[in-house]
């Protein structure tokens, strides 16, 4: 069997990091003892990237709307190709063992030498690359929210060269004072949590919903309630109140579901 083949470990016998047998039935509709609220802020978080869009738009050459449009279809599409082919591949490969282990990666046996645990080995490797290169994307516009709501939009906008000299030393100490205040706590957490899963949990519970459901249905309610009676048609929003409701149910429920899956089980 490929568990048993994969990891060197019998078919129906849990080893140490494991809940639960590997078993030997494939459920494609519902896994028993499956956890919808604990799978859902996962997906969040996957296709978490409305903070990117700006800057990516910024960097168009000929930036329009529908060049935008097509650029985030595109990716979204890819990634929803990659995260199916690995969530299947991955269940069909561990079955019921993989609904215990928060990273995949985890459960391939990477000791044999064999070219398939090196090819694993380079994946892990490479999963931790894609994370620290990914990170300086997501601290970048983060920095320059935080700067615009703390120093203002000059310092925040505006680049250290076009400053006096006294200015750039100012914008390079408030860049240095950012940088620390956002990484600091960032780096606790990473050292002190063990389980990536918890983070990603708690981020899908919490900010993605907000990001992703409440904050674009909120604008758009917002904006059409400014709109002058011609010009504001509105078939947009039931939807966006539809959106709104899940936002504002989902936070609380896998927020709860997250805190005793982690911390009362």
């Amino acid at each position: 069997p490929p568990h048993e083949r994969l990891t060197e470990n019998e078919l129906h016998v849990p080893t140490s990091d494991c809940h639960q047998p590997p078993g030997n039935e494939i459920e494609w509709l519902w896994a028993k003892g499956g956890n919808m609220l604990k799978a859902l802020p996962i997906i969040c978080f996957a296709f978490l990237c409305h903070p990117n869009m700006f800057p990516i738009y910024q960097q168009l050459d000929g930036a329009t709307h529908q060049r935008m449009a097509v650029v985030s279809r595109c990716s979204i599409l890819l990634s929803t190709l990659v995260y199916l082919v690995v969530g299947i591949f991955g269940y069909l490969t561990f079955l019921r063992r993989a609904q215990t282990e928060a990273d995949l990666l985890n459960l391939y046996d990477v000791g044999t030498g064999s070219w398939f645990s090196m090819t694993l080995l380079g994946s892990r490797v490479g999963y931790g690359l894609a994370i620290i290169l990914s990170y300086p994307i997501m601290l970048y516009e983060l920095r320059h929210i935080v700067g615009l709501l703390v120093f203002g939009e000059r310092s925040a906008s505006t680049t250290t060269t076009e400053y006096p000299p006294k200015s750039s030393r100012l914008g390079l100490a408030q860049m240095l004072a950012l940088n620390i205040v956002i990484i600091a706590p960032c780096t606790v957490v990473a050292l002190f949590v063990e389980n990536v899963g918890i983070v990603f949990g708690f981020i899908g519970s919490t900010v993605s919903p907000a990001i992703i459901f409440i904050f674009p249905s909120c604008f758009y309610l917002r904006l059409q309630a400014l709109l002058p009676p011609e010009r504001s048609r509105g078939e947009m929003r039931p939807l966006a109140w539809l959106l709104l409701a899940t936002g504002c149910m989902l936070i609380p429920a896998c927020l709860a579901n997250w805190a005793l899956s982690n911390f009362f089980a």
